[in-house]
């Protein structure tokens, strides 16, 4: 696991200069790789690389590393779990070292662009070929690493994260509104967008080349969502046999490791493998909160009992404003998905133990885990339409009523608003009573249906709810799930891996039939039939939970006054939102009235970036991310 960044241009230059450019990227990556770093320049293109030490602890694992004649140079940000597999495969290709970075770079010697074909594993990396001058980057299939890329007056500037492509004087600062509009809705930044115009994202399972000035982006993998002739008895053996092997090939470290364990099926399912895999106790770790309900810490501890991990447990108080400006530091731009918050401590107390930790992510979308891919039937007849309308009359004065004529409103709507009904916080219409004019103005043609709409039109031959799996698949999973993950681990230089998102078991999940996932209400039906013999009946049948923090309960005690206090001091008014309306958002929330957390929690974040980013961008890009002035000062 590594930091990568670069600049490649058109033009030719100096490349002490851009030496010194890339060198500035990698002092902003230095948590995601303290254990080596490297540049290499030429007079076209600049790569450089920050080592976090897993497999291969020796020299030969430095990079940026170069072919035999020097005309090819990689940089490497993850693992590719089957290289030795592929060194089989291919002995022709005289190998050096034992390394998946210098497999990658021979595969690309041999098959260009379809040397993606034969990874199985997490990874962002470029190459350069020096004498063709061409950049060739890509990402992995299910998105778990990141690679931020900007293309202005024919250069190219890319990094892990992107705070580090800041420091380059080709970049332009100029907010991007409709990422903001969206942002409201999901509390995340939708791919490929950024919080800036001129950034993107790199989409998972994409690549891009670069050359003579003119950068193409491509896709080389997709799921094919066709259910296939199984057997339920045989299904459950496949799926069985996967599971271990992906758990298998993430074991693969010269560093300790373990799992994070929230005792859900996911994380139980991951450390319960993992045991039958080890020759020694799995070591686990698990957040607790002082709001019980909040807390699976027990059902944690039973299933660590139960394989009787060395088991580690972190309780988290309302104290974390010290921690929240590292946080938006860390991951760049507005990311209001407040788990961040338990999971970055998860990480950090993780990393006092081990370096590589294991966790469940992917089981829920694969599988059917959320509650709402429980409908069914098509939604447009899970109500009856008669009633629809004359509950749509009924006056929002009362909180019962205002239930009511919300179930009505979902039962009227397309696929993609209840979609976003069911996950997003502020709605089209909330958005446009919380906008000024000018910025109602603005992101007037601005739709986050109609942006997920595109996804919905891929999947519109996927039987219900199958397609609302695969749009997580495509969206919250990699710009959510993942992005958490990703970030808070690597501040804590912290591997995860996530055996559930080897690219084998998703297109295994892929070929099953729906009512196989959920059956009579059972969520993760054929996940709980392959683990039954092996976790704990109170594991397989409790109901799915969720990472929740008690924020709620936070924001109307100990932190009321923080969130007052930043979201209306008269520095917070950008022109986006109307003072008011955000002051009658707290007033409802602090009186009970109604559940504001993440509405509020959404701009507080958005408001703490302003202040990071932007108001002292300066003091941001050369200075520690403990910045606690930044984030109280009104």
């Amino acid at each position: 696991m590594c930091g990568i960044c670069g600049r490649v241009s058109l033009h030719s230059g100096n490349s002490g200069d851009s030496a010194f450019l890339t060198e500035q990227m990698m002092q902003l990556l230095q948590h995601r790789g303290p254990d080596d770093s490297g540049i290499w320049s030429d007079s076209h293109a600049s790569l450089g690389h920050r080592r976090l030490a897993i497999i291969d602890l020796s020299s030969d694992g430095h990079e940026p590393m170069q072919n035999e004649d020097g005309t090819k140079v990689l940089i490497f940000n993850g693992e590719i779990y089957n290289f030795r597999e592929i060194k089989k495969q291919f002995p022709d290709l005289s190998y050096r070292f034992d390394n998946d970075p210098e497999v990658l770079l021979k595969l690309y010697e041999k098959f260009g662009e379809g040397c993606l074909r034969y990874l199985r594993g997490m990874f962002a990396f470029a190459i350069w070929d020096s004498k063709q001058r061409k950049l060739f980057f890509a990402r992995d299939r299910g998105g778990k690493k990141p690679f931020y890329y900007s293309l202005q007056n024919g250069t190219l500037i890319f990094a892990s994260e992107l705070r580090a492509l800041l420091v380059n004087p080709e970049f332009t600062f100029q907010i991007d509104e409709e990422s903001i509009f969206h942002y409201l809705t999901l509390q995340y930044i939708p791919s490929p967008r950024t919080i800036f115009k001129n950034v993107f994202k790199l989409p998972p399972a994409h690549f891009g080349v670069f050359e003579n000035g003119r950068l193409q982006i491509e896709r080389y993998w997709e799921l094919t969502y066709r259910p296939e002739k199984w057997t339920e008895q045989a299904a459950i053996e496949r799926l069985e046999e996967l599971l271990k092997e992906s758990v298998r090939l993430r074991l693969i470290s010269d560093v300790p490791l373990g799992a994070f364990l929230s005792g859900g099926i996911d994380s139980s399912t991951i450390v319960a493998l993992m045991s039958e895999l080890s020759d020694r106790p799995v070591k686990t770790f698990t957040i607790r909160f002082e709001e019980e309900e909040y807390t699976e810490a027990e059902f944690a501890q039973s299933v660590a009992s139960r394989f009787g991990t060395e088991h580690e447990e972190l309780t988290v108080k309302p104290e974390y404003t010290d921690v929240l400006s590292k946080l938006i530091w860390h991951y760049s731009e507005p990311f209001a998905d407040s788990s961040a918050i338990p999971f970055y401590y998860l990480s950090q107390m993780t990393a006092h133990h081990v370096k590589v930790a294991l966790s469940g992510d992917g089981g829920d979308e694969l599988f059917g885990g959320y509650p709402r891919y429980q409908f069914a039937q098509s939604p447009s007849n899970v109500f009856p339409g008669i009633f629809a309308p004359l509950l749509q009359r009924i006056p929002v004065n009362l909180r019962f009523m205002w239930r009511l004529r919300k179930y009505a409103d979902e039962r009227t709507l397309d696929l993609p608003d209840l979609y976003l009904q069911k996950i997003g916080y502020f709605n089209e219409k909330e958005k446009r009573e919380l906008f000024t004019p000018e910025f109602a103005a603005k992101t007037r043609n601005n739709s986050t249906a109609e942006w997920f709409g595109r996804f919905f039109d891929r999947f519109k031959d996927v039987p219900f709810p199958q397609n609302l799996m695969s749009v997580d698949t495509e969206t919250y999973l990699p710009d959510d799930l993942l992005v958490k993950a990703d970030v808070a681990s690597m501040a804590c230089s912290l591997e995860a891996r996530s055996p559930f998102l080897d690219h084998e078991l998703m297109e295994f999940a892929a070929s099953l039939p729906a009512q196989w996932k959920i059956r009579n209400g059972i969520s993760k039906y054929i996940l709980k039939r392959a683990m039954k013999n092996r976790l704990p009946e109170a594991i397989l049948e409790r109901p799915k939970m969720g990472f929740g923090v008690p924020i709620k309960l936070w924001f109307r005690k100990e932190l009321a006054q923080f969130v007052r206090e930043i979201l209306l001091s008269p520095s917070s008014n950008r022109g986006y939102f109307r003072p008011s309306a955000v002051e009658k958002l707290i007033h409802q929330h602090n009186s009970e009235l109604f559940d504001n957390t993440y509405k509020l929690y959404s701009l507080l974040v958005l408001e703490l970036w302003h202040r990071i980013f932007v108001d002292d961008r300066h003091h941001t890009l050369h200075s520690s991310p403990a910045v606690q002035t930044i984030i109280t000062s009104s």
